[in-house]
């Protein structure tokens, strides 16, 4: 309920005050009130005013809530991963080098940057963990809050805000999904991929299809993974011949 005009409430509170004799009968003179006419006066003042207040904070709380909503995306997450031509996404040995130097676009870096700025969340496998600090001298996700998944609860982690994960994974990505303002970006390895494609914990992947045949390495899907169905939305191409696909999850 919404109240515009409150010079009703007004017009309502000089009939009451005149009734118990605030006001005469031209509402210019002071009568003399009676006891109890005080205390239903002040009564009456006081109930006028908390529903005044009260309204004010339910238009205010509507404003909120339509703020809240027209500018808060659902958070997704999203697979953001380099592949081979082959459908490798590392060597046997679990080895980079291929990716690590194949050079830059002309412009851009492959859409990394704004994978970034629309990440709160970065979920990983241990393996993948273990061979980005090895790989890496200052730990590059200090500001993101990082999750390692692995079968051992007291995996000891070596990088800032980061944890360890080990079991119901639904229920931890669904809690991300509650308290994050922004994406969820999945790593890798493969077995961390294929494990939460079969929990269909994964909203969207972003495949970046090298031009490069391994011949041999970790598979981008092992353990042959559930069937599932995805939409192609997004193709992106680079002087480097280099591609992201985007893919968007069908229900």
């Amino acid at each position: 309920m919404k109240i515009h005009n409150y010079k009703m409430i007004n017009n309502l509170l000089q009939l009451h005050l005149s009734k118990y004799g605030f006001l005469n009968s031209n509402q210019s003179n002071i009568g003399m009130p009676n006891a109890i006419g005080i205390g239903i006066t002040v009564g009456f003042f006081l109930l006028v005013l908390i529903v005044i207040l009260k309204v004010r904070k339910s238009i205010l709380n509507d404003k909120n809530r339509k703020k809240r909503k027209m500018s808060h995306l659902p958070v997704k997450t999203v697979l953001y991963i380099a592949s081979s031509l082959d459908n490798y996404i590392a060597k046997p040995d679990g080895n980079l080098d291929w990716l690590t130097f194949f050079p830059q676009p002309k412009t851009g870096d492959y859409g990394y940057k704004a994978l970034l700025n629309n990440t709160e969340t970065i979920v990983m496998g241990r393996n993948t963990y273990e061979e980005l600090i090895a790989a890496v001298d200052d730990w590059p996700y200090a500001n993101f809050f990082t999750y390692i998944i692995t079968s051992n609860p007291y995996f000891e982690v070596k990088t800032p805000n980061t944890f360890v994960v080990s079991n119901n994974f639904p229920k931890f990505i669904e809690n991300i999904k509650i308290r994050s303002s922004k994406n969820c970006w999945i790593v890798g390895g493969g077995q961390l991929i294929s494990e939460f494609l079969n929990q269909d914990l994964i909203d969207t992947m972003i495949i970046s299809m090298v031009p490069i045949i391994l011949g041999d390495g970790i598979p981008l899907f092992p353990n042959k993974p559930n069937e599932s169905n995805w939409k192609l939305v997004n193709v992106e191409k680079f002087d480097t011949g280099l591609i992201n696909l985007t893919y968007k999850k069908l229900t």
